[in-house]
Formats: C-alpha cells, sequence, structure tokens
C-alpha cells in the first residue's frame, strides 16, 4: 500500500489528485477497498482504477484543498481485504491558496406571509434566496424557524436547485393565537445569510376543526403512457397537519399496499417516490394506486394507467447532448458541463469522460430528481493546456446507452497564475487504449462529434 502523488512534503492548492497503488501478498485474495484521510477527518472512499482483475491495483480520489485553512496537513491511506485492513502510510503536504475568491454572503428574503399578516390554518411560507457569488456560488440550503424554535428545512421550488424560489408548511393550529416570529435564513456551503424576520398574528378559532383526509397525487409515470423495465414513480402529497407515510400497488396484481419513499428531505413526505419492476409482469395496461395516510385518515387513492411493454420493437436509444459550456469555447479552472437527456422510458444514469480517461457518473439536476438535466464537475486544472474532449452518454433502464456526444474545448489556465503540483490525472492513471481500439469503441458507440458548434 502506497500514496504515489502528491509526493511528501510538497506544496499543494486548489483541486488535486491523491493517487496510489495497493496490492495483497495472499495468493487468491486482493484487496477490495482503498480509504484516505485527511488530518484527523473521517475515512473515504477513493475510486478504484485498475483492470477488472485487479481494480484497487492503482487508486485516486480528488481532494479540494481551498476549503481548509493554508498549512501543513497528513494524508494516510490504509486497504482493506474482506478481513484485514493493511499497514497506514502517511504522508504531508503543506496547502497554500493564494489566489481564493471572497466569498460573500447568500441573502434571503420572505415574501409570503407579508410582515404583520394575520393567519391561521395550514399557511405556506414562501420567499426567495441568492448568492451574489452567482454562479461561481450559489444557495445550497434555506432554513425556517417559528420564534425560538427548531430550524426547518425548506423545499426549492424554483425549478432548477437554485433555492430562488422556496417553500414550507406551516400548521398554525399547533401554535397559540397571538403574535409570533418567523425567520429564514440560507446556506452557500461555507456561509449563512443574515436573518431574515417577520411578525404575523395567528388566529385560530377556538374550536376542536374536523381532520381533513389527505391528498396524494402521482405526478410520473403520466396517465396513458408506456413503460418497461424499472419504472420510477413520483408524486406528492400533503395534510392539514402531518403526511405519515405513502404506500402504493398495482391495481389487481398486489395483494399487499407497498411502502413509498419519503424524498422532501423534511420528513413531510411533500415529495415521494417508489420503483416498480415491470419485468415482473406481462404486457398490458395496468393501473398505478397510492394512498397517504397521516395517523388518523387514508387519502382518496389517486391513480394513472399505463401499458407495458417489455419487448417493444421500435424501443429507442436514449438521446443525451452537451449543451454548456458552448462546443469549442476555451474554459480554464473548475467548468461545470452541463447537458440534457431524454428516453422513451427512463434514464437511469448519465455518465462522462475526459479525452481516454475513465467513465465518471454526472449528477441529476433536473427539477423533478430525473436526468433529464445533469451537471458534472471538470476540474481543468489536471490538464494540460490545449485541446480535450469531453465525451457523455446516458443509459436507460433497458439496458441500453445512447450514442456518445463529444464537445472539443480549449483549456487555457494562466501561466501567471501559479498553478498546483503537477501530478498524474485520473485518465493517466489508467492502463493506455491503443489507437485501434479507441477507433473501434467510437465506432460502436456512433460517436456525434461537435467542435467548434460544427456536427462531423
Amino acid at each position: 500500500m502506497r500514496i504515489d502523488h502528491p509526493s511528501h512534503g510538497s506544496r499543494v492548492e486548489g483541486v488535486i489528485v491523491i493517487s496510489g497503488r495497493s496490492g495483497d501478498p495472499d495468493e487468491g485474495d486482493r484487496v477490495e477497498l482503498v480509504q484516505v484521510r485527511i488530518g484527523h477527518g473521517e475515512w473515504f472512499n477513493a475510486i478504484p482504477l485498475g483492470p477488472d482483475g485487479d481494480p484497487w491495483r492503482t487508486w485516486a480520489v480528488e481532494w479540494d484543498t481551498r476549503e481548509l485553512e493554508n498549512g501543513w496537513y497528513t494524508i494516510c491511506a490504509r486497504s482493506f481485504d474482506g478481513q484485514l485492513y493493511s499497514e497506514i502510510p502517511c504522508i504531508e503536504v503543506f496547502v497554500h491558496n493564494e489566489h481564493r475568491e471572497e466569498n460573500h454572503r447568500p441573502v434571503v428574503r420572505i415574501h409570503i406571509p407579508a410582515n404583520g399578516d394575520r393567519v391561521s390554518g395550514f399557511v405556506i411560507i414562501r420567499g426567495g434566496a441568492e448568492d451574489p457569488d452567482e454562479p461561481r456560488d450559489r444557495v445550497e440550503m434555506v432554513w425556517v424557524r417559528i420564534d425560538g424554535g427548531e430550524w426547518m428545512r425548506a423545499d426549492d421550488v424554483s425549478g432548477d436547485g437554485t433555492f430562488h424560489r422556496w417553500a414550507r408548511g406551516w400548521n398554525t393550529r399547533e401554535w397559540a393565537n397571538g403574535e409570533h416570529q418567523i425567520c429564514a435564513r440560507s446556506w452557500d456551503g461555507e456561509l449563512y445569510s443574515e436573518l431574515h424576520c417577520i411578525r404575523v398574528f395567528v388566529h385560530n378559532e377556538h374550536r376542536e376543526e374536523e381532520n381533513q383526509r389527505p391528498r396524494v397525487d402521482i405526478t410520473h409515470p403520466a396517465d396513458g403512457s408506456e413503460v418497461n423495465g424499472l419504472v420510477r414513480i413520483t408524486g406528492t402529497a400533503e395534510d392539514d397537519v402531518r403526511v405519515l407515510w405513502v404506500e402504493w400497488r398495482i391495481d389487481g396484481h398486489d395483494a399487499n399496499w407497498r411502502d413509498a419513499f419519503d424524498t422532501s428531505g423534511d420528513g413531510s413526505w411533500s415529495t415521494w417516490e417508489a420503483f416498480w419492476h415491470t419485468e415482473e409482469f406481462e404486457d398490458g395496461c395496468y393501473a398505478i394506486l397510492a394512498r397517504a395516510w397521516d395517523g388518523h385518515l387514508y387519502s382518496e387513492i389517486d391513480h394513472v394507467r399505463v401499458c407495458v411493454n417489455n419487448h417493444p420493437d421500435d424501443d429507442r436509444s436514449p438521446v443525451v447532448d452537451i449543451t454548456e459550456p458552448r462546443c469549442g469555447s476555451t474554459v480554464h479552472d473548475t467548468v461545470a458541463i452541463r447537458g440534457t437527456s431524454e428516453d422513451d422510458h427512463e434514464v437511469v444514469l448519465v455518465e462522462v469522460r475526459i479525452d481516454d480517461g475513465p467513465w465518471m457518473e454526472a449528477t441529476r439536476d433536473g427539477p423533478d430528481g430525473g436526468w433529464g438535466r445533469w451537471v458534472f464537475e471538470w476540474h481543468t486544472r489536471e490538464y494540460d493546456n490545449g485541446e480535450h474532449h469531453v465525451y457523455a452518454r446516458a443509459l436507460d433502464n433497458a439496458g441500453q446507452y445512447s450514442e456518445v456526444d463529444v464537445c472539443g474545448y480549449l483549456v487555457h489556465n494562466d501561466p501567471n497564475r501559479e498553478a498546483p503540483p503537477e501530478g498524474p490525472g485520473l485518465q493517466s492513471l489508467l492502463p493506455p487504449v491503443s489507437s485501434m481500439a479507441l477507433i473501434g469503441f467510437l465506432g460502436a458507440a456512433l460517436v456525434r462529434r461537435k467542435w467548434l458548434g460544427s456536427t462531423v
């Protein structure tokens, strides 16, 4: 077990790649995991980069040194063969980031209700948030608090993950009538905003109100659509008090209701999801049913009717496109590669690679949590200045890959700005790929090469 990069005693800056090698001396045994630790922090998993028979022979992990203060830090690594951990090699490096841009506090505002409003029943608190450092930085979370209570996470309703619009439900019946303070704060991953607070007056009639049924809606798949493979079912739920859970089943085929998963992030079940394996069913049309429970009453059952076609004659491959930055652009530092994907059924994964490097998973960026929009961070300082190519591909729930989309970019990092110590990028840690193998792969994948805005 050894750490190859960075070297002991070196000075590092920005985002660097920590890489090394591992092996197991026991015949028939092999390394199953490599972990890395910075200082006295927690162990986190590295990425295997070796061949199929020995994937952990080489490994790597990214470290953003800008998250720490300048100074000396210890990097340690260990491997695990399923029973025993290796001895722990460690090195020391000096973090020195000189050109870090100043981070400014994000801002947050409460729009509804207005200051001084009278409220009752179940109220939706709405507002907006933004970061003055956009697009380099953005708001990552908004919290709301009533009086001196606990901070509660708000929901991003902007549709693009920016929290430019957010919302949070408040059941005023759980609070005494009279004046109350609502405060909100936002977070950009490093700094909190200043608090924005308003005063409202709660006025609920002093009577035991009849409990209302919760409400549930299925938002995906659409009524009348055709599905196959692994189908992601999504929906919303709400109640005048609180939804405790959501259940679903296939009408006429599931005797028991199945539990859905709460995806709201705050236990409210405002959004939920479930997964249906249609391979277990014969081709035909079925009704997907869903219901919510508030601890006393079930909601009315919502349903959509879909048709299963597990063996379509004209099943299309998914489609993926790189949309930002524009093909042929000059890029530097960390670049957000953005794109779209679609399929006649459902995209379940988007992967990106740089030049001949390994395929790496992108991040979902769609408003519904799907792969309709995706993003991938490319740290260009790990590559030489000059022409580089970014490839993207999508995988659908039937196991089909899309054609590979590709864009060319010119990397130009300012040579007058001190760069991180040179070291192997992720792609240089992989075994070399022969030109004939690469040509064969590109031909099989039907690559669409886009360079300087043209399609070749």
